[in-house]
């Protein structure tokens, strides 16, 4: 599966490709939102992002057309019921246990 990192911070960006990379997967990163909107719709199959990605919250300012797992050390984002809008489909709560999130991506599957 083709899995695209949006984080801008570069050791959460090596550790989740090094774990995708171990689960079988096959991690994009971009790290500045500029980049987002291009990718989004490129040939992904999962976008896994950082609540604050970007200057604002990157995850309200639109839709996407792959399904989309939130990363984020807030307690309790406020989404405001959005998520089926938003393609949410599973939240990461930070910080993960590196094996945990492995065995998490090694048993991910989309249909």
């Amino acid at each position: 599966m083709r899995i695209l990192i949006c984080d801008d911070d570069p050791d959460i960006q090596f550790l989740l490709s090094y774990i995708l990379e171990e689960a079988g997967h096959k991690p994009v990163v971009i790290s500045d939102k500029g980049n987002l909107f291009d990718w989004s719709s490129s040939g992904v199959d999962l976008i896994l992002m950082d609540l604050r990605f970007g200057e604002d919250d990157g995850l309200k300012s639109r839709t996407y057309e792959c399904p989309v797992i939130l990363i984020t050390g807030v307690q309790n984002p406020d989404l405001k019921g959005k998520e089926s809008k938003l393609g949410i489909i599973d939240c990461i709560r930070k910080p993960f246990n590196p094996v945990e999130l492995m065995n998490y991506f090694k048993s991910l599957s989309l249909t």
